[in-house]
């Protein structure tokens, strides 16, 4: 058959005579070849159709009820972080300019099977309506003990999803964008002639009508990396900020622009807000804070069946949030967050707060949240009266590959920004004028100079204020001068430089200090200082150098009394990640010290002197650190610590005096520090600072512990409040301050002074220092030969301890303490026995 050939006679119509045979296969072959041409005409012709549309208008639907499905997540494959979620009514539109027809779309909604189709097929579709399929998912038994409320049943459930989800996470990517915008609606002509020029400046918003000008304005586009629910990396394809004559990029700028330090993750068991730390409602000891309620029955929104369950601070609570948790009722998942901080006058400027969180599964079964928004209202400000404070963060999964392009999805919530959230170029714009001309802008950068003490410019900063002038008894005057780079592990190259000339002892002290970042996601950090300073000795320890506010002021007075000593020094360092949490840092060193001729020394000694050289391994234990460091490389805790920051470290060393003795030691020292820590939640929060360690061998005792005292009235953090600054010194020690806020806890149990609080958001502060060491023989008969006949410097005979009270939240940035010694009283050579000081803590 195979072999068989069909003739067909066809009759010629102009030549009845001729007769002509073709074969079937032929014909067959033309209708074909004419079938495709005019199919294929009519494709590019429906194909360059779709081309010129520019945005696709469609909708995402149930199969069953044809009802539309809110918030579902519609991305373009192979084109990583372009997508869209869908609105209440599940419609949506998709922007056409960077894809073709032919590119697939993945739709996604949880409790729905996922569904691929093509650009092509949606416009195929009737009503361009894309039908999802249910899952046939029940939701999972929630197990209740006895007596238990079902809500903490529900939520301990969901916790341990969570849980499960991120310890199975290896590592992925999302992209995330972020607009961020404070604004003020003060009017000019009520804030007086500072702010008297801004009404040009000012943006009427349609929805309140008020007047609204921009502080700060910031805008980010990252790729993160994200493993186990943490950030290990972080690329940055755009970032933008700018602050109404501050420097935005500073420490006060990264506070106010950095969302994940003003607030953080729903899950996480202690939630940041505006530099507070509440507990979450998912937190284990939410049952004790907050008060559940979940629906008996599960809530019909949009065709699709959530529970619902509110909750709200128990009435002895003072902080805590108030809201509604939204979960699926097919996986029990969560799907929208709604809640608002609870009125409190411990919250000092904040006095609104207002947050919104969708949720969503990505292409793996993964949740996480995708669209936040929250706003927050603050008043009583110095500057301003109002300050609006509008965060908007889109997160979009990129399915653990490299991203090419970061458009995450668009948040269908009833959220309305701000007119110049909206436009924030235009709010850019307007910054750059401001900063130019305006006087605000002008004020806010000397206000800001008189705080960080650095005169800022583009790349550089003049300062610290401090090294311009100092004064003491054996220098007589220091003039000086000092400059940085501006960021801190945000460039590659770090430099900090001062030089300054003592008139009276005729010798220039000088400072320079460079860090060359490699890497500054793994850390991989090579420093180098040099260093000719004079100053006291508890002020030179390597393990714990002061904040450069604090080391110039104890170079003031009488420096003679605090155990001062010329220090030549040449170091190097190397620092690196071994982990998310673990840092490891290696150096090595080389100090000369000597005494000036004006000491407190024994007068029948000869000046001491000393050369050592020491290596130096340090390990660094500090999990979810929110650490920034700013001009003078404080480190501030934003929110507080979640876990204490854990140090260890071993300093092996030699050290030769000027009567060419040898000495060998080892030093081995740790240290457990923790700042504003929500150690009892409702109770306030907690500061600690534990350190321990002891030297092996023989040294003198300038390389022994000096315990770092303060013989002054300003506060200084690590430091014993009363204790003269040459006090003790040992070789084996154990030294801990604590110092606790209690906010609200204590007035609010009192009528008056609940009021009082109430009004002015004044609390009790309470400090407690203790320090104890020995020392050997051996060191003993080495060193008695420099401690003055009087007592000054001496080993420990009993514990040291002394507490202070007082308040705090004076003001809003100050407060003020009572201390008293409770040993090591009435003592010939003690400072004295009790006293006041006043420290700075701006808690917002």
């Amino acid at each position: 058959m195979n072999n068989t050939r069909l003739h067909i006679a066809l009759i010629e119509a102009t030549s009845p005579k001729r007769k002509k045979t073709i074969s079937f296969k032929a014909l067959a072959c033309c209708w074909w070849l004419v079938a495709g041409l005019a199919f294929s005409s009519v494709a590019q012709k429906r194909v360059e159709k779709l081309a010129k549309r520019s945005v696709l208008r469609a909708k995402v639907i149930d199969a069953d009820n044809g009802s539309g499905l809110p918030f579902a997540a519609i991305a373009v494959k192979d084109h990583y972080g372009v997508g869209v979620n869908t609105a209440m009514d599940g419609k949506f539109e998709l922007n056409l300019e960077a894809i073709t027809p032919q590119d697939s779309l993945v739709i996604n909604y949880m409790g729905y099977h996922n569904r691929t189709v093509s650009v092509a097929q949606v416009f195929d579709m009737k009503g361009h309506a894309i039908e999802m399929t249910s899952e046939t998912k029940l939701l999972g038994e929630i197990v209740v003990e006895a007596g238990e409320n079902p809500a903490l049943a529900f939520l301990k459930k969901n916790r341990k999803a969570w849980r499960q989800q991120v310890a199975k996470d290896r590592h992925h990517r999302q992209s995330r964008k972020a607009t961020i915008l404070w604004e003020t609606t003060d009017k000019p002509e009520h804030t007086g002639w500072l702010m008297a020029d801004l009404s040009k400046y000012l943006t009427v918003d349609k929805k309140d009508g008020k007047q609204h000008l921009p502080v700060m304005v910031a805008q980010y586009d990252l790729v993160r990396k994200i493993r186990q629910g943490r950030v290990i990396e972080t690329k940055t394809i755009k970032k933008e900020k700018k602050g109404l004559g501050f420097d935005a990029n500073g420490v006060l700028g990264e506070v106010m622009g950095n969302a994940k330090l003003m607030i953080d993750n729903i899950m996480n068991p202690q939630v940041i807000v505006m530099d507070r730390t509440v507990v979450s409602p998912f937190n284990s000891l939410g049952g004790q804070i907050y008060e559940f309620v979940l629906a008996d029955e599960p809530v019909e929104r949009s065709g699709k069946k959530f529970y619902k369950l509110d909750f709200e601070p128990k009435k002895n609570i003072e902080t805590g949030f108030i809201g509604t948790l939204w979960f699926c009722a097919q996986d029990s998942l969560l799907t929208e967050v709604s809640m608002k901080l609870k009125n409190s006058a411990n919250q000092n400027f904040l006095t609104h707060f207002d947050f919104d969180q969708q949720w969503m599964t990505g292409p793996n079964g993964e949740h996480y949240p995708t669209v936040t928004h929250y706003n927050q209202e603050m008043t009583g400000l110095p500057v301003f009266k109002h300050l609006n404070a509008h965060y908007t963060l889109r997160d979009c999964w990129l399915d653990g590959k490299k991203a090419t392009a970061t458009t995450a999805p668009v948040s269908s919530s009833n959220y309305v920004a701000p007119a110049l959230a909206q436009a924030s170029d235009n709010a850019m714009q307007v910054m750059d004028q401001l900063n130019s001309t305006s006087r605000i802008a002008k004020f806010n950068k000397w206000v800001n100079v008189f705080g960080s003490g650095y005169y800022e410019f583009k790349h550089w900063d003049l300062g610290h204020a401090l090294d311009f002038m100092l004064y003491n008894d054996i220098e007589g005057a220091r003039p000086g001068a000092g400059a940085m780079t501006d960021e801190l592990f945000n460039k590659k190259l770090f430099v900090s430089a001062y030089s300054g000339y003592g008139v009276q002892d005729q010798q220039w002290k000088y400072n320079l200090d460079t860090r060359v970042i490699f890497n500054r996601q793994k850390r991989l950090t090579l420093g180098v200082k040099v260093r000719n300073e004079l100053a006291p000795l508890a002020n030179l320890s390597f393990e714990q150098p002061p904040l450069e506010a604090d080391f110039r002021m104890a170079q003031w007075g009488a420096l003679s009394k605090r155990m001062p000593f010329y220090q030549r020094l040449a170091q190097a360092d190397f620092t690196t990640r071994l982990h998310p949490d673990w840092l490891l840092t290696t150096a090595v060193r080389h100090e000369e010290l000597s005494a000036p001729e004006k000491n407190v020394f024994r007068t029948d000694m000869p000046t001491p002197n000393w050369i050592a050289n020491e290596g130096v391994v340090e390990l660094r234990w500090s999990p979810h650190d929110r650490s920034l460091y700013n001009k003078n490389y404080r480190l501030l805790r934003k929110g507080g610590q979640p876990y204490p920051e854990f140090r260890l470290g071993y300093v092996p060393g030699n050290v030769v005096d000027g009567q060419h003795h040898s000495y060998t030691y080892n030093k081995v020292y740790f240290q457990l520090r923790s700042e504003f820590a929500p150690v009892i939640p409702s109770m306030g929060e907690t500061s600690y600072f534990l350190q321990a360690g002891f030297i092996q061998g023989k040294a003198p005792f300038p390389f022994l512990r000096v315990s770092q005292g303060i013989d002054g009235p300003v506060y200084a953090y690590g430091s014993h409040q009363i204790m003269n600054s040459f006090e003790f010194v040992s070789d084996k020690y154990v030294e801990f301050e604590m110092q606790h806020f209690f906010e609200g806890a204590l007035f609010n149990r009192v009528p008056g002074l609940r009021w009082l609080h109430e009004k002015t958001g004044m609390g009790v502060v309470v400090d407690f220092d203790f320090a104890y060491g020995g020392m050997s023989k051996e060191n003993q008969q080495l060193n008695a030969a420099y401690f003055p006949a009087d007592g000054h410097f001496q080993t420990y005979q009993e514990p040291y301890m002394a507490v202070g009270y007082g308040l705090h939240n004076i003001f809003k940035i100050f407060f003020v303490e009572y201390w008293n010694r409770l040993t090591y009283k009435n003592q010939p050579y003690s400072m004295k026995n009790d006293g006041w000081t006043v420290g700075f803590a701006l808690r917002m």
